[in-house]
């Protein structure tokens, strides 16, 4: 609905009329938009997908600019950098039914996020409307969205992503991260030969769902919603196991401090606690130097064998697991299982051990399927805590 204007913007109108007939008339008019105030013109928001106004802003379009047809950039109120989202826009003269008696410029453009790279998965729009001065009330246009990365991969992949994202989330918020180096990979549901990772250059704690990068076996990047690319090493050693272990969903490798110190520990690890003695059958893989040679893919199976958890000499640690959840419990297990060592040994002091048999015994209880697939109970609650500190994962 236009606004009803004020009496001091009426005389200001009548004013200029009269200034420019009495130029005309004088014979020296000059341009009227350098006499004209701002114009005030109200955007209004509206979001389809959620059924509400999303924002309010208002434009002041310099009269200079409206007479010369220049572009006008919308701003959301903290700066032009910030764009709206939205699917429609409607827009009105707060000058009402009394619009001014001067040449409206052919066309005027209202345009979003002009200059910035909208994040992956978000939207942007432009609309044009031609005005002439016989019109108060812009006409609603219809924005054509860029489609969402959730619009554009199956119901099954977005939950997978949605998954790996709180894997991504969880490892920074145990302390497990190392900023944006390492990975976790899991793969496409229906798509054996085509897994997930994260893009090379952002934080654990900043992935979410429509950020992951789907690639093939063989290197090929098959949708990459994101300006990112992926790291070479991560690549050689996620998709050597998933091209080797096809019972094996999700890979995470990770480079902790203690996870570093039990590497360089010829003793591996030992089993000094029931956390630990559910890895005494657990794979050791020499150093060969940073992961960017492919026949070094080879041994890395090899050493892995059909184990879920592997020890990377002088690197870091790498487990598997036939779902992400699995995989997390591994990850969380084996890195309190290196903190334990870590330690236990600084204490300087007598070690007691149980009898082998005993430790034996308890590692196979703990191994998938004897007693129950561990991580997937515990996964619930994990999403849980992760939801209360911080949703956005699902974005």
């Amino acid at each position: 609905m236009p606004y009803r204007h004020r009496d001091s913007m009426s005389r200001k109108l009548h004013a200029m009329r009269y200034t420019r007939e009495r130029s005309r008339l004088q014979g020296s008019e000059r341009p009227y938009a350098c006499e004209l105030p701002s114009l005030r013109r109200t955007l209004i928001i509206i979001d389809y997908d959620f059924g509400t106004v999303e924002q309010r802003i208002d434009l002041y379009a310099p009269s200079a600019l409206i007479a010369a047809g220049q572009s006008l950039t919308v701003s959301s109120g903290s700066g032009e950098s910030a764009g709206p989202r939205c699917s429609s826009v409607f827009a009105s003269n707060s000058l009402g039914s009394e619009l001014p008696d001067f040449p409206m410029p052919g066309e005027v453009t209202f345009s979003a996020n002009e200059g910035v790279r909208p994040r992956a998965g978000g939207r942007s729009y432009t609309t044009r409307h031609r005005t002439t001065r016989e019109e108060h009330v812009m006409s609603v246009t219809r924005i054509k969205k860029q489609k969402s990365v959730r619009e554009q991969v199956s119901a099954e992949e977005w939950a997978k992503r949605v998954d790996l994202a709180a894997a991504y989330r969880l490892v920074h918020l145990y302390g497990m991260d190392e900023m944006i180096a390492n990975h976790i990979s899991t793969r496409v549901p229906g798509e054996d030969n085509a897994f997930l990772i994260n893009p090379y250059g952002m934080l654990y704690e900043q992935m979410h769902a429509s950020c992951f990068i789907k690639l093939d076996l063989d290197g090929k990047i098959l949708f990459n919603p994101t300006e990112y690319d992926i790291n070479k090493a991560g690549f050689i050693i996620h998709s050597a196991i998933h091209r080797a272990r096809h019972e094996v969903d999700c890979v995470i490798h990770t480079h902790t401090i203690a996870g570093m110190a039990v590497s360089a520990m010829k003793a591996g690890l030992m089993p000094f606690a029931q956390t630990a003695m559910r890895f005494i059958d657990i794979g050791y893989h020499d150093y060969e130097g940073v992961a960017i040679n492919m026949d070094e893919q080879e041994r890395l199976v090899r050493d892995l064998g059909n184990r879920e958890a592997m020890i990377l000499r002088n690197h870091g640690l790498l487990v598997v697991g036939a779902s992400i959840p699995q995989a997390f419990d591994n990850i969380f297990r084996l890195e309190r299982a290196c903190r334990l060592q870590v330690t236990t040994l600084a204490c300087n002091t007598e070690i007691s051990l149980p009898a082998r048999k005993i430790i034996e015994d308890a590692s196979h209880l703990y191994q998938p399927g004897v007693r129950r697939k561990l991580g997937i109970l515990e996964w619930p609650a994990l999403i849980r805590k992760l939801d209360a500190i911080d949703p956005s994962y699902r974005e």
